[in-house]
């Protein structure tokens, strides 16, 4: 903390037009704004009158707080001239019937800006009113690296996470955007820049991947390299569908390898998966088609074939269900039909009083369906097979792949 000596006080003092008023001094001050905003590392001249031993010069600290004689601690980073001003002629009324005073600023900071981290030329800069983020890195020289793009057509900003930290004197405060955002313009992410600011600018490389078949957005991803397990590359396409394999996932590298990956256990079970692989740049990711299928007939709302869910377990319940539930006024639950095809492809059929099961519950009248079961719901009590089955040439698709899958 620095303290003027009596003379400078009451020279000080001698000076002041008004007692009372806050000034800022220009000879000694690079900054005559009335609305500059102090912060650390400023000094500050308090000169009180016939009371000398409250009076100084005082450098504002890093947590732009200042312990002032006769006043106490007083918030100084953030204020401008007459904010401050305010607060001390209010802790000097406390002592004193009728304090006379000024408060001014004897030595403004450095006016420069300081640009850190992934930049190709950070340092400091003399700042220039109307400065803002954009501006700011641009001086810096942009971003500090190339980033390898393994044939893909994308800017260095997109194949980079970077975020900019803003640690302003004046506020007190870090706040942190988005880099894109910020040379973008968007949502007021291009913040001003301030005498003393320090913008850190810090990058987190991208890796691009590619993600095919069975998801819900397949195409390129970017993903970063903090966070580049295979489960969080499924997750930013989307997850995968219900006609999807999920055991047997498809990795092939760059340089021709490739892996296959059960993911049943990480997606369905919990399983931890710090034990997955982990995608590089350039990889491309597979999720094929699961071409085990139930087909779902009769007095539903909507029939049709639907896929088996990868590692889950359908029952004659989750069957009708995926049908959207039988038809209320026609369907005839007592006689619920169930065909499966065996080793060597002979069919066997099955009734089921699904109805019961409805009522009572008994696990026994909703078995596990298996791949190319078809279940049919009837209107009547009869249920002719042959003519189902001749009728609908869908379904020797369904016993073909299911023959194939399981021979």
């Amino acid at each position: 903390m620095f303290r003027s000596s009596v003379a400078l006080s009451l020279i000080a003092i001698a000076s002041a037009a008004v007692a009372g008023r806050a000034s800022v001094l220009a000879q000694e001050s690079p900054s005559t704004d009335s609305t500059y905003i102090l912060g650390p590392e400023d000094v500050i001249m308090l000169a009180v009158q016939k009371h000398p031993e409250f009076s100084g010069e005082f450098l504002i600290p890093s947590n732009g707080v200042v312990n002032l004689p006769a006043v106490g601690n007083v918030v100084f980073a953030g204020k401008t001239i007459d904010g401050v001003s305010s607060l001390i002629g209010a802790g000097l009324r406390k002592r004193l019937l009728k304090p006379e005073f000024t408060v001014s600023l004897k030595i403004a900071r450095s006016r420069r800006v300081y640009a850190v981290g992934d930049l190709r030329a950070p340092g400091a800069f003399d700042y220039k009113p109307g400065w803002r983020i954009s501006e700011l890195v641009a001086a810096a020289g942009g971003l500090a690296v190339t980033p390898q793009t393994n044939g893909v057509q994308a800017t260095s900003l997109q194949m980079y996470d970077c975020t900019v930290s803003i640690t302003s004197p004046g506020r007190l405060s870090a706040k942190t955007v988005n880099l894109g955002e910020a040379l973008e313009g968007k949502g007021g992410a291009n913040l001003p820049v301030f005498p003393g600011d320090v913008v850190t600018v810090s990058s987190v490389r991208l890796l691009s991947v590619y993600v095919l078949g069975k998801v819900a957005s397949p195409g390129l991803k970017l993903i970063r390299i903090d966070h580049a397990g295979i489960l969080e590359v499924i997750s930013m396409a989307g997850g995968t569908t219900v006609d999807a394999v999920s055991s047997s996932v498809r990795i092939t590298h760059q340089d021709g390898s490739k892996d296959t990956v059960n993911l049943v256990p990480y997606l369905f079970k919990g399983t931890d998966s710090v034990k997955l692989p982990l995608v590089k740049s350039g990889d491309v990711i597979v999720v094929p088609e699961s071409l085990q299928k139930i087909a779902v007939l009769g007095m539903v709302k909507t029939p049709g074939v639907f896929p088996l869910e990868d590692g889950r377990a359908v029952t004659l319940a989750d069957a009708i269900a995926l049908a959207q539930g039988p038809d209320t006024r026609r369907a005839r639950l007592s006689r619920v039909g169930l065909m499966r095809v065996q080793s060597g492809g002979k069919g066997v059929h099955f009734t089921i009083n699904f109805g019961d099961y409805l009522r009572k519950g008994d696990a026994k009248l909703n078995p596990l369906l298996q791949p190319g079961d078809i279940v049919y719901v009837p209107e009547t009590n009869s249920i002719d097979w042959g003519v189902i089955l001749g009728s609908l040439s869908t379904f020797s698709s369904i016993y073909y792949n299911y023959s194939v899958l399981h021979p």
